[in-house]
């Protein structure tokens, strides 16, 4: 039957209207078309740069194929089968170069954007400071928005992280863009060990950015 009610937080649906699966090579256009559609947009840094999504294409493509072959990346779809939530996670492992089968980039967007995240973990050496070689990495998390209040976001979470602790791994991390994706993070256990204000980067439109004035750093040991 199709999705026709709001959940009491006033998203369409409830729990048992979703099924979470882990993303497969043939899920790849889909988990694009949603994070064209309920990322890129939105995102903070993209609002900062005035990026779109032809601009960070080819390094988004990257990113996704490296994550569904991680073996670890989440996707949620509604009983018709239409995909609303991705969570694209990577293992990093110490010594090696985390965006390791992205290219070099080819447009001030992605500089600018690989700039801002290399600051975050060049000032915190997630590795050094956890004591440990390997770590679970969130780079994206997307749920669309029509789906909000049914901790969508939490689930996918959760599974990711317990498959990773299946794998031996320990400790997860992400880079949180705005005080949406570092909110969502913080409930579900991860906590702030580094954080840096937008304003340092001269190359940003902070007006365009609203109240998302600091990129947060967020930590969880998971067990």
């Amino acid at each position: 039957m199709p999705l026709s009610k709001d959940n009491k937080n006033g998203g369409l649906g409830n729990e048992e209207d979703f099924k979470f699966d882990h993303l497969r090579k043939d899920d790849f256009d889909e988990v694009l078309d949603l994070l064209r559609k309920y990322f890129v947009p939105y995102e903070p840094i993209n609002l900062g740069l005035g990026s779109t999504f032809p601009d960070k294409k080819e390094f988004i493509e990257n990113y996704v194929t490296q994550s569904i072959n991680c073996g670890l990346s989440m996707g949620t779809r509604t009983k018709e089968g239409k995909l609303i939530g991705v969570s694209l996670p990577d293992i990093e492992r110490k010594g090696k170069v985390v965006e390791g089968t992205i290219p070099a980039p080819k447009n001030n967007v992605v500089r600018h954007t690989v700039e801002i995240l290399e600051h975050m973990t060049n000032n915190y050496d997630v590795f050094q400071k956890q004591g440990i070689n390997e770590i679970l990495y969130y780079a994206v998390v997307c749920v669309n928005p029509e789906y909000r209040g049914n901790n969508i976001n939490g689930k996918m979470t959760k599974i990711v992280e317990q498959k990773a602790i299946e794998k031996g791994i320990n400790v997860a991390y992400s880079i949180c863009t705005g005080i949406k994706s570092q909110a969502s993070f913080k409930r579900n256990g991860y906590v702030t060990v580094y954080e840096t204000p937008y304003k340092i980067f001269d190359f940003l439109n902070l007006t365009s950015m609203g109240d998302n004035t600091s990129i947060k750093l967020m930590v969880k040991k998971l067990k």
